[in-house]
């Protein structure tokens, strides 16, 4: 059974990773996030780097995800 106890922590360890906002779609989306290539989530940028985040969370959009990674690609 799985338990927190032998979890990995939720922080992500792409966090402080140099990154740049992802390529908008039509309408703007993602706003200037840039995609984290560690957990592949959009994730907010200060001075060019990705802020500290977690794995997944459930506020994400994942429909614009879906989106934008069958717009864009991997």
């Amino acid at each position: 059974m799985w338990s927190d106890a032998g979890a990995d922590a939720p922080r992500c360890p792409g966090s402080g990773g140099a990154a740049a906002p992802a390529a908008p779609l039509a309408d703007g989306w993602p706003h200037g996030l840039a995609l984290c290539p560690t957990c592949l989530r959009f994730v907010p940028l200060e001075d060019g780097l990705l802020v500290d985040h977690d794995t997944s969370d459930p506020a994400d959009d994942l429909g614009r995800a879906r989106e934008w990674f069958n717009t864009r690609g991997w």
